[in-house]
């Protein structure tokens, strides 16, 4: 799946994220929202700013693939060879900015969703890490919604 293939639910949402800090909301201050399922366990202080740096760690990722997306029509092959190669780097560091963010324990529900997204969207069992991944997935269920099984 491309870049430019991610839904726009999924672009809307890491938008909004990425801009919060901008507009002057402070999310490392606002207290936690309870779940409607009865979970929340709640985490140690800092969760919130490391999910937020994992999640603009996303959209840098994001933003660097768009940067060498535009293609190689036209380019001599050596030239397209090299915007392949930064091309294949930047998906790399992107996929690794995933993984990152899923390494991060979710604050709140709303993370979780997100991590629910990419799991869906992006296939990430397919991933090289996708087992840890899921297991990851799996963890913040548990804690965040208080889900048991």
């Amino acid at each position: 799946m491309t870049v430019g293939e991610h839904s726009c639910t999924r672009r809307a949402l890491l938008g909004v994220a990425a801009g919060l800090p901008v507009v002057g909301v402070e999310l490392a201050t606002a207290p936690l929202p309870p779940t409607a399922f009865g979970g929340g366990v709640p985490l140690p202080g800092g969760a919130r700013e490391e999910w937020v740096a994992a999640l603009a760690g996303v959209v840098r990722a994001e933003v660097g693939l768009r940067v060498v997306e535009p293609g190689t029509e036209g380019l001599s092959f050596e030239a397209a060879e090299a915007v392949q190669e930064a091309y294949d780097a930047r998906c790399d560091a992107w996929e690794a900015a995933i993984e990152r963010a899923f390494a991060v324990p979710a604050p709140d529900v709303g993370a979780f969703a997100a991590k629910v997204v990419w799991a869906v969207d992006l296939g990430v069992a397919e991933f090289g890490e996708g087992e840890a991944l899921l297991a990851a997935l799996r963890a913040d269920a548990v804690r965040v919604l208080g889900v048991v099984g």
